[in-house]
């Protein structure tokens, strides 16, 4: 069903002309309505784009995103739990199980025992975890680098500014 909302002359409609994405290429032309306007739909697809970069340049370590952020956090914070691990980044706790249980089957970390609390376990890196994670440091700086290769020095410094700025 086609709505007239919001009307063209509204401040957030942005006509899909105006919208390129290389995701779209070789597929028909669709009317995206007011969802170019709309700034969470204009990261979802920024996130997409970025997601698809992410993971169609890697070869051998083929992790997503995420993945890649847990082991640098595990990483940099010895002696992190599980839970500091969810309180932290604000992932619920069985979704974060399941992206440790898929690094630990991979043998890129390891869970051990807290010395301080037994209840709860560590998280650490493995050999193989830290050796991927430094190769993946030196892949991830190459693909920000081609990813915002159309920016100035400046208009990266800005847009990492703006994005600190949604809540």
């Amino acid at each position: 069903m086609a709505t007239n909302w919001p009307p063209t002359e509204h401040a957030g409609y942005a006509p899909v002309s105006t919208v390129p994405s290389s995701r779209s290429k070789g597929r028909a032309t669709l009317d995206f309505g007011p969802l170019p306007g709309f700034v969470g739909y204009r990261l979802r697809v920024a996130q997409l784009a970025a997601f698809d970069a992410f993971i169609g340049g890697q070869t051998g370590h083929h992790l997503t995103p995420g993945q890649f952020g847990v082991l640098v956090l595990i990483d940099r914070n010895p002696e992190m739990t599980q839970q500091d691990l969810s309180d932290g980044i604000g992932v619920d706790k069985s979704t974060l199980v399941t992206t440790l249980d898929r690094l630990a089957a991979r043998g890129l970390i390891r869970r051990v025992r807290s010395r301080v609390d037994r209840r709860q376990n560590v998280l650490r890196l493995t050999p193989k975890g830290a050796a991927t994670l430094e190769a993946m440091i030196a892949y991830v700086a190459d693909h920000e680098q081609k990813l915002t290769a159309k920016l100035s020095s400046a208009q990266k410094r800005t847009l990492l500014e703006l994005l600190d700025k949604i809540e």
